[in-house]
């Protein structure tokens, strides 16, 4: 099973992905994580297993960091992704990551969906 996803871009098309995420892990736990959480709440969250044996959905739409550390958070949550365990993923959506060596990490570990900002009215036909 995969364990991390990272999906940015258009709402349109970047919910939809999300959506059939949570429609697979229909009984998780959900955890919604935002620039207020740091990154030690949410790494203990996704590293420790549901008290009910459920899965857990823990979207990530922003952590807490500055510009000097954000790089170093990001080498964190690098870091995290060999410990979580099975039954657990973490979704980055739209939290504003572009360093190529995080996209690298994620791919050793789950899926990048990665959508233009824009939305292309024709799509939406």
């Amino acid at each position: 099973m995969k364990k991390v996803a990272l999906i940015d871009g258009n709402y349109i098309e970047s919910a939809s992905v999300l959506n059939k995420i949570k429609e697979h892990l229909s009984d998780a736990e959900v955890f919604i994580f935002d620039e207020q959480d740091s990154f030690d709440y949410i790494s203990q969250i996704v590293s420790e297993t549901s008290c009910f044996g459920q899965e857990r959905l823990c979207l990530v739409k922003g952590f807490k960091s500055d510009s000097k550390n954000r790089t170093k958070v990001l080498n964190e949550f690098k870091k995290l992704f060999n410990i979580i365990p099975d039954g657990n993923i973490i979704v980055f959506y739209n939290a504003g990551i572009s360093a190529k060596s995080f996209f690298k990490e994620v791919e050793k570990y789950g899926n990048i969906y990665q959508f233009d900002k824009k939305i292309n009215k024709d799509k939406q036909r």
